[in-house]
């Protein structure tokens, strides 16, 4: 065999292996593992580009990758002069190098095709172990779910959002399965999510799982504008009668808070974007710090509370590193969203997977600070870096 191709080779399956190691480790809760496989797998992704003199062929796709590196270079600004570095380390690496910078560089990875068709599966297997604690988590506490909002060995928010992903992921599967066992299968895990979320009681996924797959459905038909309207009605039909079913009456006056200004006047988070918005203009330029009050906590003179974050992203990225991170940060998702509505057609699924990723983590993040939730930040950008990556036709049989 030539040499050149047995180089090829092994240099395909270092690869492959080192991908399906950076799957594994990120479906474990914790640790670091993944940043590390992350990092030699992104090195190998540097080299790829520096070979390719740094070229992009899509406008769009170089202008968020220059966006989001100027959001990462202005965010290690702000977390180089930040005290208490050390405790902040794995939030600073998970929203900036091991997100969009991880992405630029593994996009670069040219995976073969036979990974890449059970890529779905290995997507879907990584979350297994997230639904496996929210499900413990509700059958320990079964007798109490009336009340008891399950966190699957995390916060509520956090695990919700997780697992709003997780639904989002297979929903948009649903649509791609052509043999009834992998539609079995994929209704059986979209039931399950939907469950969890449900035991979750968290307005904020159930109203942005709705949310995001409205706006898939307007970008779907974007040439049948009265079959996205449709289609949206329907959909949310479904969510109020979901809703008027649904015999868990702390979980329907959770949602119910958001049924008239009064309500939303009177919902703890209105004080704090109040104060958050506030708090922009005391150092709009360079911020306060990276996650500022994550230790300390801001006090909310209105609720009583201390709270580590504004439970907002943009709030947020504005507070603690002001509007040039916040702009680079902006523009780096408008103009990737661009990018995958625009190959919708040829890159049909993990386009789809990225865009629901995409509008899901943000509307989340509306509501809440989806910036430092660093698994659902990491699975996020994995489906962003597949739905940007190079294949080719494989020259070994795995």
């Amino acid at each position: 065999m030539n040499i050149n191709i047995k180089k090829y080779l092994i240099y395909e399956n270092i690869i492959t292996f080192l991908f399906i190691l950076y799957l594994f480790f990120l479906s474990k809760k914790g640790g670091d593992s993944k940043y590390r496989v992350g990092f030699a797998l992104s090195i190998l992704g540097f080299i790829q580009f520096y070979k390719n003199k740094f070229n992009i062929n899509d406008k769009v796709l170089k202008l968020s990758f220059i966006s989001g590196v100027l959001y990462t270079v202005f965010i290690s600004i702000v977390y180089y002069f930040t005290e208490d570095k050390n405790n902040k380390l794995e939030y600073f690496l998970s929203i900036s190098y091991f997100s969009i910078i991880f992405s630029i560089f593994i996009s670069q990875l040219k995976i073969c095709d036979n990974l890449k068709k059970y890529l779905p599966i290995g997507i879907v297997l990584i979350t297994l172990p997230g639904m496996y604690y929210g499900v413990k988590d509700a059958i320990k506490w079964h007798h109490t779910l009336h009340y008891y909002r399950i966190n699957g060995a995390n916060y509520t928010t956090i695990y919700a959002g997780e697992v709003g992903l997780y639904l989002i992921i297979g929903i948009i599967f649903l649509f791609f399965c052509k043999k009834w066992y992998s539609k079995l299968f994929i209704s059986l895990y979209i039931f399950t999510n939907g469950l969890l979320i449900y035991f979750c009681k968290s307005r904020n996924a159930t109203i942005t799982i709705f949310l995001a797959l409205v706006v898939l459905l307007f970008i779907r038909y974007l040439n049948n504008i009265k079959k996205a309207i449709l289609y949206s009605i329907l959909l949310i039909t479904l969510l109020f009668v979901g809703l008027s079913l649904a015999k868990d009456s702390k979980y329907i006056s959770r949602i119910g808070n958001l049924a008239s200004i009064e309500k939303i006047k009177k919902d703890k988070r209105t004080p704090i974007y109040i104060h958050g918005t506030e708090k922009i203009k005391e150092n709009i330029i360079k911020g306060e710090g990276f996650y500022p009050y994550l230790n300390k906590g801001y006090h909310v003179k209105e609720t009583g509370e201390k709270i580590p974050h504004f439970h907002n992203n943009f709030l947020e990225l504005c507070i603690s590193h002001g509007v040039f991170t916040t702009f680079f940060y902006c523009i780096y998702f408008i103009l990737i969203t661009i990018y995958f509505v625009k190959n919708i057609v040829t890159n049909k699924l993990y386009s789809y997977l990225a865009l629901g990723g995409i509008i899901f983590y943000q509307a989340y993040g509306l509501f809440d600070s989806s910036i430092y939730m660093t698994k659902f930040t990491d699975l996020t950008f994995l489906l962003i870096t597949l739905g940007i990556i190079n294949t080719r036709k494989s020259t070994n049989n795995l």
